[in-house]
């Protein structure tokens, strides 16, 4: 076997890897909505059930009067601590179970961006642009036959990794931050004013 059949074997490899990543990524995105979407109906349909079988309480009546006459907190419902919370001194917002703390990183929108690049959620800027580096190296669609399936994911693989390093970038790099939003003056030049 010739040295460049074996790069483009080593390259392909390495291509692949990246490609299966990024479709489990989306496979489990995917199924985390459907799971959600699905926990939230049968919510609502054990509400509606409980609701039912024990028909209106009279608390119900205050509870609803008390809603009526509670401040807009622009369609935020308020929760009331339970009394462990109390005790703990923890706010409302606070969930003490580990599903729901897997919920809360996860809800971080940087997660997505941390995972495709295969690095520590929460790692900083220079962790980020070596990853995006490694990984722009390997999926250069050069490396493949031009209109080869494998060149054309490569150019859809780039593309997608370059979004995520820009998020990160922005969300990481002040400095790149003072530079976007740096103007330049287009006042004419001493030079040019003089003609």
């Amino acid at each position: 076997m010739s040295i460049p059949e074996r790069f483009y074997r080593i390259a392909r490899s390495k291509y692949h890897d990246l490609r299966d990543r990024i479709d489990d990524m989306d496979l489990e995105a995917e199924e985390r909505e459907a799971l959600r979407e699905q926990t939230t109906t049968n919510r609502r349909e054990s509400r509606r059930d409980a609701v039912r079988e024990l028909g209106e309480s009279p608390g119900d009546a205050q509870l609803r009067a008390a809603k009526v006459n509670a401040p807009d907190l622009g369609g935020l419902q308020p929760r009331m601590r339970t009394p462990e919370e109390i005790r703990r001194g923890a706010s409302a917002n606070t969930n003490s179970s580990s599903s729901n703390a897997q919920t809360n990183v996860e809800a971080d929108p940087l997660t997505p961006h941390y995972r495709l690049l295969g690095i520590e959620v929460g790692s900083d800027f220079q962790t980020a642009q070596a990853a995006y580096q490694r990984l722009l190296s390997r999926c250069d669609a050069s490396r493949f036959p031009v209109g080869s399936p494998e060149a054309q994911d490569a150019e859809r693989i780039r593309e997608r990794l370059e979004e995520t390093f820009h998020a990160l970038k922005d969300a990481l790099d002040p400095i790149s931050r003072r530079f976007d939003i740096l103007e330049l003056d287009e006042s004419p030049t001493p030079s040019e004013s003089a003609k």
